[in-house]
């Protein structure tokens, strides 16, 4: 036996029929996405929603990229795309503008397609994470 006895993040999943947490985080940040766009157009989760997409008159920042959840969810779409695990008929590519997000809520409103979505994302991060 050679010390320090290592294995490979891989191979302890495998053998603990678990999955990284990361993916378990992901897949309940899409479900609760889900969630935020299928509610009232007036309620605070979705105005600040809006309201990110919206320009403002004020200065941009001058500093490095902040990290928030519009950037997050994608960043989780590209990767879908490129691995080409999202469906083309969805129509999405990005999350970058307003129309992205009035696509996303119409799909939303049908959680069949939005579970669809929400696995198809899942499975490119589960097939990035694991190889």
């Amino acid at each position: 036996m050679i010390y320090p006895n290592i294995i490979k993040n891989k191979d302890l999943y495998e053998r603990t029929n678990e999955q990284p947490l990361s993916l378990t985080i992901l897949k309940n940040r899409w479900k609760l996405f889900g969630h935020t766009l299928r509610l009232n157009s007036e309620t605070p989760a979705r105005k600040s929603i809006l309201c990110y997409f919206t320009n403002s008159s004020k200065p941009k920042f001058s500093g490095r990229q902040r990290i928030t959840l519009p950037i997050i969810i994608h960043n989780d779409i590209c990767k879908a795309v490129t691995l080409n695990t999202l469906s083309n008929s969805h129509g999405i590519t990005t999350f970058n503008s307003l129309n992205n997000l009035i696509l996303l809520i119409n799909l939303a409103q049908d959680r069949r397609k939005w579970r669809q979505i929400t696995d198809e994302v899942f499975a490119a991060a589960q097939a990035e994470k694991l190889n």
